[in-house]
């Protein structure tokens, strides 16, 4: 049937939804769609086709061909429905008949499997730069800031949803290029709590882990390297410790009897057999003589 009589054929069906599909002159579909009775979505395609603002999606090269040959557009329903979803899975169910040629699985210029979403869509690679160098520069406003905050609120992910998230942040591994960049565009910004103390309530404040829950997290770390293990530290960022935490007062200056004897004996044991380096005994030295006010007997 041609658009016009598809467009009857809709209005004398009010209040339904509808899957269709639009075809080649020869017969072959090449894209299945899902409207309803509110605006006629299956006219939509031809008039982005021949847009101004035309986009070069493979849908709308096939409408423009068709129409250039001096050719009509083959428009079937083929299914009215008042329930939304039975619309979507008779979609879905087309789509996966047929195919879809972007992922070389049949002839639709589909981008994604149908139904309420984008599931099965296939982004390229040039499509991610092109979509990014779109959006630089370009400022979020406070009201889409909130919005955007709010649309997150309560959200919880399912145990697949976070094993991915975890699988994905795993696998991560930053060039030192975009290390570097993280670091300039982190540069010269004051902390939103800055100064502020009280904000961050610990809810385990208060709450002592009993003896096998410490046993338990102990032999959980055994035998596990430390995530910092073979990390060198440049002469550089040495320095840039050393100066940050100079003036800083220690929590335990002036402090006695705040260890436990027992705690005592754990730190001692725990330093047996660690030998120190030689820098470290000359650092250690100079500390001894600056404590006696340079004095030694």
């Amino acid at each position: 049937m041609n658009l016009q009589e598809a467009k009857n054929l809709i209005l004398q069906n009010p209040g339904q939804f509808y899957t269709y599909a639009l075809k080649r002159p020869n017969g072959i579909p090449f894209y299945i769609g899902k409207g309803n009775c509110k605006g006629f979505r299956i006219e939509a395609h031809t008039k982005e086709a021949l847009s101004v603002k035309r986009k070069n999606t493979h849908k709308e090269n096939i409408i423009r061909k068709i129409l250039e040959d001096g050719n009509q557009i083959d428009y079937e329903i083929v299914l009215f429905t008042r329930n939304e979803e039975e619309a979507f899975d008779k979609e879905m169910e087309l789509i996966s008949f047929y195919g879809r040629k972007d992922n070389v699985s049949g002839v639709l210029a589909n981008m994604t499997d149908g139904g309420d979403g984008v599931f099965g869509q296939i982004i390229t690679e040039e499509h991610k730069l092109k979509t990014s160098k779109a959006m630089k520069g370009i400022a979020k406003s406070d009201e889409t800031k909130r919005k955007i905050s709010e649309s997150h609120k309560g959200v919880k992910h399912s145990e697949e949803a976070r094993r991915k998230i975890s699988i994905a942040h795993k696998k991560e591994n930053l060039s030192q290029e975009t290390i570097g960049k993280m670091s300039k565009a982190s540069m010269g910004r004051v902390p939103w709590n800055k100064g502020t103390k009280g904000l961050v309530v610990s809810n385990r404040k208060g709450i002592s882990r009993s003896n096998e829950v410490k046993q338990k997290i102990s032999s959980s770390l055994m035998g596990k390297p430390s995530p910092r293990k073979g990390i060198v530290l440049s002469k550089e960022i040495k320095e840039k410790m050393s100066d940050s935490h100079k003036g800083i007062v220690t929590w335990n200056k002036g402090k006695k009897g705040i260890y436990s004897a027992e705690s005592r004996m754990k730190m001692s044991l725990a330093k047996k057999g660690i030998p120190l380096s030689q820098q470290h005994k000359q650092d250690l030295f100079k500390a001894k003589i600056k404590t006696l006010g340079g004095n030694i007997l």
